[in-house]
């Protein structure tokens, strides 16, 4: 009986030691520690700068000794600098850095710098204390690609994420004189998960290139009960600037204690949120601004929005500050079209001026596919022609030629010329006439 307690006793203390594993004292890099632990382990990493690229394919423990002084760096073109494909993981006290994306410079394709830390089909992941810094996209011949993005949540559940810093890639351009510019790296991408809480985050968002879109601080879509409090969020600068926060048909959506800043634009600036298709949000306590919209100081273009809110959509907001950005035509306090609602408890607000002349608005998405929404906006009634032209000048189709009332209008066009037949992929030009104004916009159909 003796010699089986001992026997326990040993067995125990050795289960119990290999709890632990330590890096590099135990093995040289991570993803070696990662494959020799067992679930429930727990794998301390030392002060270090770590040059690889990690997999997390069980339920452990990863912790570094700060941010400050354990560097996971990214080593790879192609993958994240951690993938997390397993539930119960918990990972604090780092910095990581992604890897740049891959240039191409005599053909026709880069790659968007990589993401962070990307959490797939996982559940029940806590993220605390990190700092994390994503880089530029690559270059090519025609189209610069996007910066990457912090976090990436698709298909999960139950995600925990606190006291974090996030400072996004900037978007590339291309090599030549008329080529596009690439987005910059959004700084949360959720797609698709549930039950996500985030409390003490940090989020600058980079800037898009020549002439690439904002990177968005938070991008959701298809999500339910997602809670952010405490806050701050900053859309990132592009000729159509990000949004603080952009939400797709997602609901249940809790915003507190926060504050929220559309990018600022030489063209149009980012909306503070905007919540698109059947979206639910509370927003309580919070600070939503438009960005601003101004080239060397001076005003230029269109400010964004506090608020927007379209597609039977609905907001409930207390105590709340709203402002528009300023520009040319400032942005608005909120914006509502009439599919959705906003209900207004206590609020205090800057009530910006309304629009003064007529105004086209880049279309979205650009390039698109199958269609894109054309927005515009009217300060009085006036008639107004929108027409689609193939860069021969040729007329394509006639979207509307009517009086309008004063507001904001979308008109969708689907990619069909005046007999119902589909056009080629190309360049287009949508033209914006009124009475007393006349705009154009360039439209890249991709198929």
């Amino acid at each position: 009986m003796k010699v089986l307690c001992i026997l326990f006793i040993i067995v125990f203390l050795s289960i119990s030691s290999a709890n632990t594993i330590r890096v590099p004292e135990d093995y040289s890099t991570i993803q070696v520690a990662i494959n020799q632990s067992q679930p429930g382990d727990t794998v301390l990493i030392s002060t270090g700068n770590y040059s690889e690229t990690i997999i997390i394919d069980r339920s452990i423990c990863i912790i570094g000794v700060g941010s400050d002084n354990t560097v996971i760096n990214g080593n790879s073109y192609f993958d994240p600098a951690i993938s997390i494909v397993s539930n119960n993981i918990q990972i604090k006290n780092i910095k990581i850095i992604a890897h740049e994306g891959m240039g191409n410079p005599t053909g026709f394709v880069a790659w968007d710098g990589q993401t962070a830390i990307k959490i797939s089909s996982s559940n029940n992941i806590k993220l605390d204390f990190l700092e994390i810094i994503t880089r530029g996209g690559g270059m090519c011949m025609v189209y610069g690609a996007a910066g990457g993005t912090g976090i990436s949540i698709v298909d999960s559940y139950f995600i925990t994420l606190k006291n974090t810093t996030i400072q996004t890639g900037p978007g590339a351009g291309g090599y030549s004189s008329d080529s596009g510019g690439g987005r910059g790296g959004h700084g949360i991408w959720i797609n698709n998960s549930a039950n996500v809480f985030i409390d003490d985050i940090n989020i600058s968002v980079g800037i898009g290139v020549n002439p690439g879109s904002g990177g968005r601080g938070f991008y959701l879509t298809n999500c339910d009960t997602v809670s952010i409090n405490s806050s701050i969020v900053n859309g990132g600068y592009g000729d159509y600037a990000g949004a603080g926060s952009y939400v797709l048909n997602s609901t249940d959506i809790i915003v507190n204690n926060s504050s929220f800043t559309g990018g600022n634009s030489r063209e149009e600036a980012g909306d503070g949120i905007t919540l698109v298709e059947h979206c639910k949000v509370k927003i309580i306590n919070t600070i939503l601004k438009g960005g601003d919209a101004s080239v060397s100081g001076n005003p230029a273009g269109i400010g964004g929005n506090g608020l927007t809110i379209t597609d039977s959509s609905a907001a409930e907001l207390s105590n709340c500050t709203l402002s528009g950005g300023s520009g040319l035509t400032n942005g608005f306090q909120y914006y509502e079209d009439a599919t959705s609602s906003v209900i207004v408890g206590v609020m205090n607000s800057q009530m910006n001026p309304i629009l003064t002349a007529p105004y086209l608005y880049q279309n979205y998405p650009n390039p698109f596919n199958l269609d894109t929404n054309i927005s515009f906006s009217l300060p009085r009634p006036n008639y107004t022609n929108l027409a689609i032209y193939d860069i021969a000048g040729r007329l394509i189709n006639t979207l509307l030629s009517r009086v309008l009332a004063a507001g904001n209008h979308n008109i969708v066009w689907d990619g069909l010329n005046l007999n119902g037949e589909e056009v080629s992929s190309g360049i287009y030009i949508v033209t914006f006439m009124t009475m007393d104004h006349f705009q154009s916009r360039k439209l890249i159909l991709l198929k």
